[in-house]
């Protein structure tokens, strides 16, 4: 969340500017360190839209390498303004408590894993049969490698499934488990990637899936992951 005061100072710093016929001393430097900042910004923005357009893989948390950047610029542009008025500085400081408080309320309230966990629990409740399997992002083709963030990666992801599966109240099966229910839904459940076709998924998951099963799939798309429920066979 913006800090609608800092942003508006900010305004007045460059208004205020505008009508100097120079800068000089710190003033010049935060303008410098103002456009530096800009720079950064729109460098930022420019390459994840271009990856972005290459192969979409944009969710909302990696846009968090501007905001330093974003902080900066409203920090250069405003603190002038807000440095020569008591009143401004307690009014930001304000704003600035309020958007974090309100920041934390929202983030408290987001599902993220759980969002795709709890349909999956309604589901294994519902038909006591169903068969869990979970995959890693990296199952998909051209996906980034497990190890290329942490040298643990594959273990904290597993466990980060289990532990998400356990207080939804279901279990996942074991890794490399091609389990398919007999008289319930299959499910494959992915986290950190978008949905993909359901018929590829089934294959790059080795499940053994029949063809009118496929086809009569659905998916749940969650915030940071998706679920594919691939229905009993016919006559089961």
């Amino acid at each position: 969340m913006l800090n609608l005061i800092v942003v508006a100072t900010a305004l007045w710093g460059i208004a205020a500017r505008l009508f100097r016929k120079r800068s000089t001393g710190p003033a010049a430097g935060a303008i410098t360190f103002a456009l530096i900042a800009a720079a950064a910004i729109l460098a930022t923005a420019t390459i994840l839209l271009v990856a972005n357009s290459i192969r979409p893989f944009l969710v909302p948390r990696y846009l968090i390498a501007m905001a330093p950047f974003s902080a900066a610029l409203l920090a250069a542009l405003s603190a002038e303004v807000i440095m020569r008025h008591r009143w401004l500085v307690l009014l930001s400081l304000l704003a600035s408590v309020t958007a974090i408080g309100l920041s934390f309320a929202r983030q408290a309230r987001v599902g993220q894993w759980n969002a795709t966990a709890t349909p999956i629990g309604e589901i294994v409740r519902r038909c006591p049969g169903t068969v869990v399997h979970v995959r890693p992002r990296w199952v998909i083709p051209q996906d980034n490698p497990p190890q290329m963030i942490m040298a643990n990666e594959a273990r904290v992801v597993r466990f980060g499934h289990e532990y998400v599966a356990a207080r939804a109240g279901f279990v996942i099966e074991p890794e490399r488990s091609a389990q398919i229910a007999a008289n319930c839904p299959t499910l494959l459940w992915i986290e950190q990637h978008l949905p993909e076709s359901p018929a590829k998924l089934a294959g790059w998951a080795g499940l053994p899936l029949s063809a009118d099963q496929i086809a009569r799939s659905r998916m749940i798309v969650g915030e940071t992951g998706f679920v594919v429920i691939y229905p009993a066979p016919r006559g089961s």
